[in-house]
């Protein structure tokens, strides 16, 4: 059986993710050699369509699936509401409560807590090889 490869694609739910946080993702990864991309995914509520924060973060963790997404910096509203989707909490969280990363581990969706970016790209980087 021959395993492709892939390049891991990282995003960011959030409602207001200044398109400055992607280049800064980028920039980073780019220099130290991690081949990934970080995409913003704004929850906004589609034409016609009241989105409720639970319909939204439904549709995006499924994408983790079926476009085989690695990861989502969740940022707030979204930080709590998206902890009884997700297949397991790390115990990062009991602190604040919520989650505000979301890493998909080999198909099971499991939510952390970071208190930084240097944290945030630390529990990347364990799962990027």
């Amino acid at each position: 059986m021959v395993t492709e490869k892939r390049s891991l694609i990282l995003g960011c739910l959030s409602k207001t993710c200044p398109s400055s946080c992607r280049k800064v993702w980028n920039e980073r990864f780019r220099k130290e050699g991690t081949d990934a991309t970080f995409l913003l995914y704004l929850m906004e509520p589609c034409e016609g369509d009241p989105c409720t924060a639970e319909k939204c973060l439904h549709v995006r963790l499924s994408e983790m699936y079926l476009h085989h997404r690695f990861s989502y910096v969740v940022h707030e509203p979204f930080q709590e509401a998206v902890m009884p989707l997700l297949d397991e909490i790390d115990p990062s969280t009991s602190k604040k409560g919520s989650v505000n990363i979301v890493i998909n581990e080999e198909g099971v969706l499991k939510g952390y807590w970071c208190d930084n970016d240097d944290e945030i790209m630390k529990q990347w980087s364990s799962w990027k090889s």
